[in-house]
């Protein structure tokens, strides 16, 4: 894999990220996703993901986006559907900082912060890395995008992380 995410395995769905038709629109738009409704195979009990757990508005938009993003370029509905997962821990730990309140509140400090919550949590190893992973992968985005952190974050979670 490299370091854009981009995987040779993968096979672009096009219609995923436009076109896609006012059916599948309607669907992107609510908070709740299923494979099935979207035109999508998945395996079952991996066909649905849910963002109602990502409580900052701004956040939730800019993960769904992420998320069409990533269908489209042929990352399995289970891997979304893991990526609603971790961002919900993350939109957690934001919950308990009311000073955030858009992509302008994620710096370095607060990453720092973020890294410390996950270590005090109780999730296992795997949890705790997957989280982190995903909240990277999704910075990065934001940054390569001009999408949610809009370049502000990545630099900033490199110094942290040491990727």
């Amino acid at each position: 894999m490299t370091s854009s995410g981009a995987a040779r395995h993968l096979q672009p769905r096009l219609g995923v990220v436009e076109g896609a038709g006012d059916a599948a629109e309607a669907e992107f738009a609510k908070d709740r996703w299923v494979a099935g409704e979207l035109g999508i195979n998945a395996r079952r009990a991996r066909d649905v993901v849910t963002f109602t757990g990502i409580k900052q508005p701004w956040l939730r938009e800019a993960v769904k986006e992420w998320s069409r993003f990533r269908l489209g370029a042929g990352y399995a509905f289970g891997t979304i559907e893991g990526a609603g997962k971790n961002m919900t821990r993350f939109s957690t730990f934001l919950s308990t900082r009311p000073d955030v309140v858009d992509h302008t509140g994620i710096t370095r400090e607060l990453l720092e912060k973020f890294l410390l919550w996950m270590l005090a949590g109780s999730w296992s190893t795997g949890t705790r890395s997957n989280t982190v992973c995903f909240v990277k992968v999704f910075l990065e985005w934001g940054r390569r995008h001009r999408r949610a952190c809009q370049g502000v974050c990545v630099s900033r979670w490199s110094l942290v992380s040491g990727w």
